[in-house]
């Protein structure tokens, strides 16, 4: 029971600030309960802007009122939710401490004591219907819950990606107004709310965002199960992904033939590069740590690792080759390239990619993203079109949406974090909370 108790008083840390605040949230009344309107005030705009959204995508509703509603959700977000975020302050401010009484309640209460004040406290921790031990456990949890303020993260991904994002939309939507190009009906719904991948009846114009729809599912989705989970356990449900996205594919493939259109477009049938990108970050510096890893960066023949990403297209017509062996190449492989040029910047092949014309390029890649694809039409004659006046028409369009949309939404970005930041500080996690230099008997006194 003492080591338990020593080691419990390491791994808490130095006592982080004042726990009263901490105390007065955790004994109070929740603050949502005292004010319902506020609380249905939030279900009724999230709940109004869900349904009027799939209104629109199904083509019962014309125009997206659905803004509307989600324009209340932010102004509800910017006002109240600075009160919730001073709230959430006082818990993370304890938080390295509450994650292990569990575990020390646990061990007094399964420890027998012979002295009256000690079997007194014990029987106090034994209380109630959970117990101290289960109901810290719950409260342990619900700190966790606290690390969700992704605020910066998703502040950051506005200006990064939904600003030019955006521009382009609503381009493309005046462009269809004058019969430019063609929209199906339900796109714009579809991709204003990043659900493209679950449209299969879209129009060329808008039928690349798919992707752009799986990567913002993804920034949604992973966050909260590193937090929830943990990094271990996260790691776990990543490497899961691996072996469940090529049975959904396969599976939906040859017993759901009317669904084929969704395979390799919809989020559980494309996740596991993205799940395998994690695992790789995950362990990338135990894997730099093996000699045969470094070993196998360094090889001469590690060109044969590209040229195998690059011949699995020919296996594109053949969908159980398509949707197991090459999904498994490109997902190694090329994190395997990228890890690579980060750590030997001296090899040629870095050099050659950190080019000033191949730098340009990528720093512009979002925006030729974008625009590229009402040039690069197959399905239509008009002359913006053809080639070569596609490509160039592509490149000029790109790179005037990269110097006025996206370069000035990166800037607005830069000047407004600092002041973020000061409004939402990053709560600390326990991990960070460094272990105190007492004594450690002294601690776990």
């Amino acid at each position: 029971l003492r080591d338990e108790l020593t080691l419990r008083g390491r791994l808490m840390g130095p006592a982080s600030g004042d726990p009263e605040p901490f105390l007065e949230w955790a004994e109070g009344t929740p603050w949502l309960t005292r004010r319902p309107a506020l609380l249905w005030g939030a279900r009724v705009l999230s709940f109004g802007a869900c349904a009027l959204l799939v209104a629109q995508a199904i083509g019962l509703v014309a125009d997206p009122w659905w803004l509307a509603f989600a324009a209340a959700n932010v102004a509800l977000s910017q006002t109240a939710g600075k009160q919730v975020d001073l709230l959430l302050d006082r818990v993370t401010s304890q938080a390295g401490a509450v994650e292990h009484y569990a575990e020390v309640f646990a061990a007094l209460a399964g420890t027998t004591f012979q002295a009256p004040l000690l079997q007194r406290l014990q029987a106090t921790l034994g209380d109630g219907p959970l117990g101290a031990a289960r109901q810290t456990r719950s409260l342990a949890w619900r700190v966790r819950l606290t690390y969700l303020r992704l605020s910066m993260f998703y502040f950051r991904r506005i200006f990064r990606i939904l600003v030019p994002y955006y521009v382009f939309l609503i381009a493309m939507a005046a462009a269809a107004r004058l019969g430019w190009v063609e929209l199906a009906p339900g796109d714009l719904g579809y991709a204003l709310a990043y659900i493209g991948n679950y449209h299969p009846h879209s129009a060329w114009t808008l039928g690349h965002t798919w992707s752009l729809a799986v990567e913002e599912q993804f920034y949604l989705l992973w966050p909260a199960v590193l937090v929830l989970l943990g990094v271990r356990r996260a790691m776990w449900v990543a490497a899961a992904c691996l072996f469940i996205a090529p049975l959904m594919r396969v599976g939906i493939w040859v017993l759901l033939p009317a669904s084929r259109d969704g395979v390799v477009h919809t989020f559980g049938t494309v996740v596991d590069p993205l799940a395998m990108g994690c695992v790789l970050a995950g362990i990338s510096d135990r894997l730099w740590q093996d000699a045969r890893y470094r070993a196998l960066l360094k090889s001469r023949w590690f060109f044969l690792v590209p040229l195998a990403v690059l011949a699995t297209m020919v296996f594109e017509q053949h969908p159980r080759f398509a949707f197991t062996i090459s999904p498994a190449v490109i997902s190694v492989g090329v994190p395997l390239c990228v890890d690579r040029c980060v750590r030997l910047p001296g090899s040629i092949w870095t050099k050659a990619l950190s080019a000033a014309p191949i730098v340009a390029v990528g720093r512009a890649s979002y925006s030729i993203y974008l625009w590229q694809q009402p040039f690069l039409n197959r399905f239509t004659s008009d002359p913006a079109t053809r080639f070569p006046a596609n490509i160039i028409a592509a490149g000029v369009v790109a790179t005037i949406a990269f110097f006025l949309v996206e370069k000035p939404a990166l800037v607005a970005r830069l000047a407004l974090e600092t002041r973020l930041r000061r409004v939402l500080p990053r709560p600390q996690r326990p991990s960070e909370v460094r272990p105190s230099p007492a004594d450690p008997e002294a601690v776990a006194a």
